[in-house]
C-alpha cells in the first residue's frame, strides 16, 4: 500500500517505504500469475498523480504478465490497480497513511465488486467470481486486507514482513526518545493496534523466520517444559551441518509475551532454546513464533507435512502423545520417545 510501486524498472531506494518489499510484492504477483491453478492476481496500491514523482504512479491499471494475454484470454494474468485515497498530487509516508485506509478500502472493494462481475461475464457463467483469498503485506495494506476480508466475507493471509511492537522494542533500549516521542514520530501505537487486528482475523500468517521455506520442516510442538526436551532437539539440528542444510527447524512452543513474567521453569528452557539458536547461528533456519491459536494447529500440521516434513517428539517420557495422533492424521511421518505411549501408537 505504501511506497513507489510500478511494475517495470522499479525505482528501488528513493526512501525507506520504497526498497526491497516492493519488487518482492511486484514478483510475487507474477509468480502467482503464472501458476496454473490462478487465472486472474490483483496487486492493489495507492494512486500517485504528485508533479514530484514519475507520471507512472498515476496510472490506474497497470499490466503485469503482458506474455500470457494469448495463453488465459483478455482479463488473466496479474495487474497492478492503483486505488486514489488521500490527496492524490501528495505522497505520504508510510506513518502517515493511516487516515486514508478506509477511503482505500471503499475504492478497493468498488474495484472488486466490477472486476468480479466483469469476470463473471468472461469465464463464471454470469455469475460473479469472487475473490478466492486477501492477501496484506505490511500492517497497512494488512489493515485494508483485514476490513475488506470481513466485508466480502474472503479468506485472509498476512505477511507482516516487520511488526510494530519489536520496533518499538528496539528504539526503547537505544534509550535515547521516550515511548511518547516515538509515537508521534512512527504511530506505533496505531500500528500496534492494527497489527494485532490483523492476527486475529488472518487464516494464515506468514512469518519471516525461514530464509528457505522449501527445505523439509522438522515440526515439534510442546509446552516449554524440561520434561519435553526440546532444548536437546535444537542442540542436534545446530550441531548437524548436513541436517541444518536440507531441513528447517519449527518449534511451537505454546505462547509466549514476556520470557521474564513466565513460570521459571517454562522461562529457563525458552531461554536456553534462544541462546541455542544463538550460539549455532540458526536464524532463518528455525523458525519459534510467540504465538499461535489453536485453530492454527491443523495449519501447521499441513504446511510440515507439505513440505515433506517430520514430526518429532524428543520428549524423555511421554507418557501418551496427543500431538504424535495428530501429525500423523495429518500424513505427517513421527520420530519419538521410546518411553511411554509413542511405542503403542506407533504400533
Amino acid at each position: 500500500l505504501h511506497g513507489l510501486v510500478q511494475g517495470w524498472n522499479m525505482e528501488l531506494g528513493p526512501d525507506s517505504d520504497t526498497g526491497g518489499q516492493v519488487k518482492y510484492v511486484v514478483e510475487f504477483a507474477k509468480a502467482l500469475a503464472q501458476m496454473p491453478e490462478v487465472y486472474r492476481v490483483n496487486l492493489l496500491t495507492r494512486q500517485i498523480c504528485s508533479p514530484e514523482i514519475d507520471s507512472s504512479y498515476g496510472e490506474p491499471t497497470e499490466m503485469l504478465t503482458s506474455d500470457l494475454d494469448e495463453e488465459i484470454g483478455e482479463a488473466g494474468g496479474a495487474y497492478l490497480v492503483r486505488i486514489p485515497c488521500g490527496e492524490k498530487e501528495k505522497y505520504y509516508e508510510k506513518e502517515h497513511m493511516w487516515p486514508y485506509i478506509p477511503e482505500f478500502v471503499d475504492g478497493a472493494l468498488g474495484h472488486i465488486l466490477n472486476i468480479s462481475k466483469v469476470l463473471g461475464d468472461l469465464i463464471g457463467g454470469g455469475r460473479a467470481v469472487w475473490p478466492h483469498v486477501i492477501h496484506g503485506h505490511y500492517v497497512d495494506a494488512g489493515y485494508a486486507a483485514c476490513l475488506l476480508s470481513g466485508a466480502l466475507n474472503v479468506p485472509m493471509v498476512l505477511t507482516g514482513h516487520s511488526l510494530g511492537r519489536n520496533k518499538l522494542e528496539q528504539i526503547l533500549k537505544q534509550g535515547e526518545q521516550p515511548k511518547e516521542e516515538i509515537n508521534r514520530t512512527y504511530k506505533i501505537f496505531r500500528r500496534i493496534s492494527a497489527e494485532e487486528l490483523c492476527l486475529d482475523s488472518a487464516e494464515l500468517v506468514t512469518l519471516r523466520f525461514l530464509n528457505n521455506t522449501s527445505k523439509p520442516i522438522i515440526l515439534a510442538l510442546a509446552r516449554p517444559d524440561p520434561k519435553k526436551n526440546m532444548t536437546t532437539l535444537v542442540k542436534a539440528f545446530g550441531e548437524c551441518n548436513k541436517l541444518k542444510k536440507l531441513e528447517n527447524l519449527m518449534l511451537i512452543m505454546g505462547n509466549r509475551d514476556d520470557i521474564d513474567q513466565m513460570p521459571a521453569s517454562s522461562a529457563n528452557v525458552l531461554t536456553t532454546v534462544l541462546k541455542l539458536i544463538d550460539k549455532y547461528d540458526l536464524y532463518g533456519e528455525v523458525a519459534y513464533p510467540k504465538h499461535h491459536k489453536q485453530s492454527d494447529v491443523s495449519d501447521i500440521y499441513r504446511i510440515a507435512a507439505k513440505t515433506k516434513g517430520v514430526f518429532i517428539n524428543p520428549a524423555l517420557v511421554e507418557p501418551f502423545g496427543l500431538t504424535l495422533i495428530e501429525a500423523a492424521a495429518h500424513g505427517l511421518p513421527m520420530v519419538a520417545t521410546k518411553n511411554g505411549g509413542p511405542v503403542d501408537i506407533h504400533r
